[in-house]
């Protein structure tokens, strides 16, 4: 299990470093790729849940189940949410890439701004994943029906379709089409659970195929680029195969506990929740940041992508240490940490 651990932790990582790269302004192709390649952590975060559920499934209590998550992820999202609504409720924030700021501030009052808010997580931008996530916990009965009866991999195949067909929703808008897009992963853990020996047999040659498949990525993403976007349903399907091959990877070559991937996986819901405040920051920022002359274009936007990911990570971290010492064993109920 401590490859899963070490995972997560590559994972959140992944996760903040390509919101570092939507940071900067009008990115050149090389970023775009760069994006496409590492820019899916979420998907190997849904993974990862599904295969930590179905390692509990048979001890399954819906009722303690959903309590428990109602502490763990639910309050935290709560609490971290205050500020960012608040910009909106005060009218310090009147723009949003996707919600119809006149109907929001004339048609709804303060009660109902607060709730579309908190059930689309619009309020900042990485927080949509939790309205999508819960989700996934109000289905849990289904589950564990899947893994009870080991359907696991019939039902992979059909949300992988289900996932392919509708794709993703610009801006993350449609919280029921992140479920169903990200569904397939999810079971996709849970086959990993039932059936180890899916990545575990060809665990010997994850060290060749890995750069092998980071080639094929790079020419996946040139032949489908289509008005320099790949399509999302093209990217779902890109990183099924490069899942199955991290997962051999890690389990045969990072199984043992590091103690900095421990610690992020440990403190990967904390960082989901507090790193969009800093993403944010620096989105506005960067558009004031003059770019060199006399170098590729492409030079100082890696810089300041790794300078991004680099602050925000330290940010993060040390946020965490007097919110821990202020809330002691309260801070999972109010930073799921």
């Amino acid at each position: 299990m401590q490859f899963i651990n070490n995972l997560r932790g590559i994972a959140i990582l992944t996760i903040v470093l390509g919101h570092a790269l939507s940071t900067v302004p009008n990115p050149t192709p090389t970023l775009r790729l760069l994006d496409f390649v590492l820019g899916n952590g979420t998907l190997i975060l849904v993974a990862i849940a599904g295969y930590l559920f179905a390692e509990t499934a048979n001890g399954f209590k819906y009722g303690p189940y959903l309590l428990n998550k109602l502490k763990s992820v639910v309050a935290p999202y709560l609490f971290t949410s205050i500020p960012a609504i608040s910009l909106y409720i005060f009218d310090l924030k009147t723009t949003h890439p996707w919600l119809d700021m006149q109907w929001f501030r004339e048609d709804l009052n303060v009660v109902e701004q607060i709730a579309v808010m908190l059930v689309t997580g619009a309020h900042l931008a990485p927080l949509w994943f939790v309205p999508m996530v819960v989700l996934f916990y109000l289905a849990a009965p289904i589950f564990v029906f899947i893994r009870r009866r080991k359907l696991e991999a019939p039902a992979f195949v059909l949300t992988l379709a289900a996932g392919y067909g509708m794709g993703f929703p610009p801006f993350h808008q449609n919280v029921l089409q992140c479920f169903v897009y990200y569904l397939p992963f999810y079971v996709f853990g849970m086959v990993f659970q039932t059936y180890p020996d899916v990545y575990r047999r060809w665990s010997r040659y994850s060290t060749l195929l890995v750069p092998v498949y980071a080639v094929a990525l790079v020419a996946v993403y040139f032949i489908f680029e289509q008005n320099s976007e790949v399509s999302t349903s093209i990217t779902l399907l890109a990183m099924v195969p490069l899942l199955w091959v991290g997962m051999g990877l890690f389990w045969r070559h990072v199984n043992r506990r590091n103690r900095w991937l421990d610690m992020f996986a440990r403190l990967s819901f904390y960082i989901f929740f507090v790193h969009g405040y800093f993403i944010g920051v620096a989105r506005a920022l960067s558009g004031h940041i003059p770019m060199p002359i006399g170098v590729p274009v492409v030079v100082p936007q890696l810089f300041m992508t790794a300078m991004v990911f680099a602050v925000v990570v330290l940010l993060c971290l040390g946020l965490f240490v007097p919110t821990k010492l202020l809330l002691q064993q309260r801070s999972r109920f109010f930073v799921a940490a």
